[in-house]
């Protein structure tokens, strides 16, 4: 039996109460050297949760000489001791094991006499605490670094008093500060010298040279360093502080993850922002991919790990069995999540057939292949639409075409609908090859008529007018029709994020604001350029006086307005100067505020139904 299944076991004896055959396994352990001390530890939690705490000491006393008598393991048997201090601290021999084990991890610390007496480990009535506390004191040296996290940063020892037990620390904020151990110990942390914070406080230069050669190792750095879980967020946090230029983060992560992947010690999780962990030991492929599985919280995200899994397998060929457990957990989620993801359902369908191929031992369920997936073309136009990758798209459109030859026509105009682009180009050549035009006139009538329903169909319509793509045979739309009724659909789309408060359609609005601002494109140049005048100042109108775009996309369109058109600042000045002159002419009575006696009648109604019926008394 492989050892991490030899400690899986350990652990589930103990939560089955099955005692005599975890001796035996204990006993087993013991025999082949206790190599895997944390996995030992972890057994004796279980056991501990189970309420069997003192047997659980006693495994542990038999855990300690074996440690002991290894030699060089000395800070194991400390764990171990603290462990046990936790069980029973009233153990009269655990004083003596403490002070044992501290003379071995330290044979040649000349003042480690007076810091057991100040440490009062031998009459504490906490021995865990008097433990950790000597432990802290003879980690103190000079030369050492240790981090204030109030606010005084990394230090480092100039001197020490054993016998008085002070300490004198050069502070970046507090230069050599004299300082008792007992309050050090409380308020700073000893660094590893050869950790992230020691090495950026003197040797940056070196984090440098680790962040272009040695990744991996870099970041194994700061997430060790750390007594909290790392997040992507934070790494970048403390790699782009004086190592890794901000603008480069993205592609220097991308490498680094690269190579984390391959880590048997690095736990990667899932996201953008994703959790990353550095275990002591080796973990199983499997164990990793259930984990970051099982914190995805929908079949889509979880379809998309998939995807990654299988961009790992291609430079890591000998993980491929990890696609099998991960389509197990797809499977399981499929099976609860199929009438809420149906788009999801397509994709999850052609990743399977993509397992099967990959790892040939691989059985489909009969209720996730693509036919059984596939029933009615009529029924997945809908979820055409939510299918998050082209591929997919256009690897269901072709399992359709095969399948339902008889309505591929209809259907290819009915997809045409659903404005995903590479569908449309699809349905378009389709369409042609097949002779339908009319067909593809009055779908593509049916767009230019009603944009707002159809939004991104006509995004590609005004995308093919744009680059020349669209047949000749097929109506065209004029620019300034394009334009004007863009900018109709963007405050449509607001409307309805307003009134649903779905932030579907904020990405359909940002997809319109970057159509429109797209030098690619060019929109709005060529349409005022073959615009009128008039029409010119109407496009000015619409974009200054719109409630939907965003300030800034309203600021770049009319910088483009006047710099493509200079008459349309003319006109403007010319129109404002005629407005002031009617304005200085008119005998205007600042002092009157209603000119007309009606207005007046009607404020003054208005005031007393708000005084008389609606201010309560």
């Amino acid at each position: 039996m492989a050892r991490s299944e030899s400690m899986k076991r350990l652990s589930e004896l103990a939560s089955k109460h099955d005692l005599s055959a975890f001796e035996e396994a204990w006993a087993e352990a013991l025999a082949e050297g206790a190599q895997d001390v944390p996995a030992l530890l972890d057994a004796v939690t279980a056991l501990e949760a189970q309420g069997h705490i003192q047997k659980a000491f006693n495994y542990l006393q038999l855990l300690l000489p074996a440690l002991v008598d290894a030699g060089g393991r000395d800070e194991e048997a400390f764990k171990v001791l603290r462990r046990m201090a936790k069980l029973n601290p009233r153990d009269k021999k655990l004083r003596g094991h403490f002070t044992e084990i501290f003379r071995r991890m330290y044979p040649d610390h000349e003042g480690i006499d007076d810091l057991i007496r100040h440490s009062r480990i031998e009459s504490d009535p906490d021995l865990l605490k008097a433990a950790n506390r000597l432990h802290s004191y003879l980690q103190f040296k000079v030369g050492g670094y240790v981090q204030h996290p109030a606010g005084w940063g990394v230090g480092i020892v100039k001197s020490i008093d054993y016998h008085d037990a002070t300490v004198i620390i050069d502070f970046d904020e507090a230069k050599n500060h004299e300082i008792e151990m007992e309050v050090a110990c409380r308020i700073t942390r000893h660094l590893d010298p050869e950790g992230f914070k020691a090495m950026k406080h003197d040797r940056i230069e070196k984090l440098i040279e680790m962040a272009e050669s040695e990744r991996a190792a870099l970041v194994k750095m700061v997430v060790v360093e750390r007594d909290r879980p790392t997040t992507v967020r934070d790494l970048r946090d403390r790699i782009t502080d004086g190592i890794v230029p901000t603008k480069e983060w993205s592609r220097w992560w991308s490498k680094a993850r690269s190579q984390l992947k391959r880590d048997p010690r690095v736990r990667l999780g899932t996201g953008v922002n994703a959790r990353i962990e550095v275990t002591e030991r080796d973990l199983a492929f499997e164990d990793t991919i259930l984990s970051n599985m099982r914190s995805l919280p929908n079949l889509p995200r979880k379809i998309k790990y998939m995807r990654e899994l299988f961009q790992d397998t291609e430079t890591q060929p000998e993980n491929r069995h990890g696609l099998v457990v991960a389509a197990g957990v797809l499977a399981k989620s499929a099976a609860e999540e199929k009438e809420r993801y149906p788009g999801a359902m397509l994709s999850l369908a052609l990743m399977l057939e993509r397992v099967a191929e990959t790892v040939d031992e691989y059985q489909i369920p009969d209720e996730l292949k693509i036919d059984s997936v596939i029933t009615d073309p009529r029924a997945i136009l809908d979820a055409l639409a939510t299918v998050p990758v082209a591929a997919d798209r256009k690897a269901i459109l072709e399992r359709i075409k095969k399948r339902f030859p008889e309505f591929w026509p209809e259907f290819l105009e009915r997809a045409f609908l659903v404005g995903a682009a590479d569908v449309c180009d699809v349905a378009t050549k389709e369409l042609m090859q097949l002779g339908e035009l009319e067909r593809l006139n009055r779908v593509m009538e049916l767009v230019i008529d009603r944009f707002r329903e159809h939004r991104g169909s006509f995004l590609w319509l005004a995308k093919a007018v744009l680059k020349g793509n669209l047949p000749d045979v097929l109506p065209r739309p004029k620019l300034t029709s394009l334009f004007e009724k863009i900018l109709l659909m963007h405050a449509h789309c607001t409307n309805l994020e307003l009134q649903k408060e779905d932030l579907a359609y904020r990405k359909e609005c940002r997809t319109i604001e970057k159509f429109l601002t797209s030098k690619t494109n060019d929109l709005v140049r060529r349409t005022l350029e073959e615009c009128t005048l008039e029409e010119a100042m109407n496009f000015y109108s619409m974009v200054r006086g719109s409630r939907s775009l965003p300030e800034d996309v309203q600021n770049s369109l009319v910088a483009i307005i006047l710099r493509t058109r200079p008459d349309v600042a003319k006109r403007r000045a010319q129109d404002q100067e005629r407005a002031n002159q009617i304005l200085d002419q008119a005998p205007v009575d600042e002092g009157v505020l209603w000119v007309t006696a009606e207005g007046y009648a009607r404020f003054q109604s208005e005031y007393n139904k708000l005084v008389n019926d609606e201010i309560p008394l």
